[in-house]
């Protein structure tokens, strides 16, 4: 996926947000696009990996 530079600036800061979760690199990803596509940084704590 191409990503634009506003796309971009908005993961930087819902990584920064995230910070040091204990996620794995793929339920990360899963997270992150989830608070990107919703715009709720609630996801981070509502998702649930078994």
């Amino acid at each position: 996926m191409e990503w634009h530079l506003i796309d971009v600036q908005n993961l930087a800061t819902i990584d920064r947000e995230i910070g040091d979760r204990a996620f794995s690199p793929a339920e990360y990803e899963i997270v992150r696009r989830a608070i990107y596509a919703t715009g709720d940084f609630e996801y981070q704590d509502l998702i649930r990996f078994s």
